[in-house]
């Protein structure tokens, strides 16, 4: 199953979420009180299957009548009407309100969908890359959803993911709903980096953390789903949900093993299948990894005996000036690190590639 088909999965049946996901989500449903959140949690941590989880469990016909009896709340039962909607996607009373991106890569119906259809190509023309922001015209729709009187019971419920992804328009335009939502109607905003939201927005919702996850709690479950790669790739990636993505990308473990030895060699036809993006974040990792071994350190991404193939490149250079080697590898990390800020620009693979790879060019 591929990694979209997964994540719908994820987002809509109630018994194919993300299990290290379940113990926040009980204590989102027992102690959250308000009507607005920020789901925060680092990059890749499953804000937005952590915020469909608690949607899932507070529609739910039986989890609702649960806690009206006093008891702990539990998770969506997966039988009652809202919760075969749910599984169906075709909920009255959710709204997803997402980029262009995240849409196409988590499969929903985003909101605004209908109104702002991509126009077809031209004729000889590339499609248009979908959008990574999250565009007003999307949360104006969400915000006519909210206005409407709720299909089944009163309580509704608003996902936006990922929240940074707002511009200033767009945040400026939600902040009435925010502040006085209709009825029973909640909003959770998924979010990596609060920081980059409006604090006219922060100051609106209460902050919902998904707490840090240790490897052993995921990997039983990455191994299920891509067996013997699952601890390099876990490593790789940093958290499972990254781990799936970098495996769904052809990225196996074998591959990300060889990638250091590939790179001092200016290998590039043999890195020409890397996803431009990944690639550039894979070097960057590379190179944290090569200082943190070249002081004597512990690599955080890549196996320490992928690392040894750079020790005689890098001690040569110290022994010509001490401190080079490091200072090399700065300039390398800095060149790329500076790419990053353009990484969605359409770039010519055949020519960027191998300048990716001339790490020697800041010796």
């Amino acid at each position: 199953m591929s990694t979209p088909q997964l994540a719908a999965r994820w987002l809509h049946e109630a018994d194919a979420g993300l299990p290290w996901l379940a113990d926040p989500v009980r204590d989102w449903l027992d102690n959250w009180r308000g009507h607005a959140a920020l789901v925060c949690g680092a990059p890749g941590a499953g804000q937005l299957p952590a915020a469909a989880a608690w949607a899932k469990a507070w529609l739910c016909d039986s989890a609702a009548a649960a806690r009206q009896r006093g008891e702990p709340s539990p998770l969506a039962c997966g039988q009652c009407q809202p919760c075969r909607w749910f599984a169906a996607r075709q909920h009255p009373d959710v709204c997803w309100v997402s980029s262009e991106a995240q849409a196409q890569a988590w499969e929903l119906a985003n909101a605004g969908e209908a109104v702002d259809e991509a126009k077809p190509a031209a004729a000889g023309k590339k499609p248009r890359k979908p959008s990574a922001e999250l565009r007003v015209v999307a949360v104006r729709a969400a915000i006519a959803w909210a206005q409407r009187p709720p299909q089944h019971s009163p309580r509704r419920v608003m996902v936006l993911s990922p929240a940074q992804a707002m511009n200033d328009i767009s945040a400026n335009a939600l902040l009435k709903t925010l502040e006085e939502p209709i009825g029973e109607t909640r909003l959770l905003l998924c979010v990596d980096d609060p920081g980059r939201l409006l604090p006219t927005v922060r100051s609106r919702c209460q902050r919902l953390d998904l707490p840090p996850v240790l490897p052993d709690q995921v990997l039983p479950w990455l191994s299920g789903h891509i067996g013997g790669d699952a601890p390099v790739l876990l490593a790789a990636a940093g958290t499972a949900l990254r781990a799936l993505e970098l495996y769904a990308q052809g990225i196996s473990a074998a591959a990300w093993q060889r990638l250091p030895a590939r790179a001092l060699q200016g290998e590039a036809p043999a890195l020409a299948d890397w996803p431009l993006p990944v690639l550039l974040a894979s070097l960057i990792k590379l190179v944290h990894d090569l200082q943190c071994a070249h002081l004597g350190g512990t690599p955080q991404f890549f196996p320490a005996d992928a690392l040894a193939v750079w020790s005689t490149d890098l001690n040569d250079l110290d022994a010509r000036r001490p401190g080079e080697a490091l200072a090399t590898l700065a300039r390398w990390g800095q060149r790329l690190t500076a790419l990053v800020r353009h990484e969605g620009h359409a770039w010519n693979a055949a020519i960027l590639l191998p300048a990716l790879l001339q790490w020697r060019l800041a010796a």
